[in-house]
């Protein structure tokens, strides 16, 4: 898969990493400090498992929810219908912190890209990204495939030599 960033840079997944955010749960409603500490988790598993120092995250949309959505949504038939259901219009109070969910698949990906023009200020550059997104891709949610085009690549990517 490739994703045109600008005229100088397109970028191409290298590796893709996908998983339930719930899985591990096994009983319990996600709260606003459990999803904090589960999107710092995902970032860290993601360095392990990309092998890179760092990664880019992007934020993502938190829904409000009920005490009927429980966390490991991979053991319901349909766990986007499921999480659907269980929308809440307000923020609900449980354990001093507010019901919310994200979204359901955590996606840890690296992407890759050499510049286009003839300048060559490196021979390859590269990201390690973490989003959120609540269908397994392929494909890549259309709200990340714009958040990833409008990154100033050169700011965010890694260089590297050869």
């Amino acid at each position: 898969m490739q994703i045109q960033l600008n005229e100088k840079y397109t970028i191409r997944l290298s590796d893709l990493i996908q998983y339930y955010t719930y899985g591990g749960l096994l009983l319990g409603s996600a709260t606003e400090k459990d999803n904090n500490e589960q999107i710092e988790q995902s970032c860290e598993y993601a360095k392990k498992k990309l092998n890179t120092e760092s990664v880019y995250l992007i934020e993502p949309v938190r829904t409000w929810t009920t005490r009927e959505f429980f966390g490991n949504i991979a053991l319901v038939e349909d766990p986007y219908q499921r999480a659907m259901e269980c929308r809440s219009d307000k923020p609900l109070k449980w354990r001093n912190s507010t019901l919310e969910r994200l979204p359901l698949i955590t996606c840890c990906a690296t992407f890759l890209s050499a510049p286009v023009v003839d300048e060559r200020e490196m021979d390859i550059s590269q990201l390690s990204v973490v989003w959120f997104q609540d269908q397994f891709a392929m494909p890549i949610d259309a709200d990340i495939i714009k958040h990833l085009q409008g990154l100033d690549w050169e700011a965010v990517a890694q260089p590297y030599w050869f």
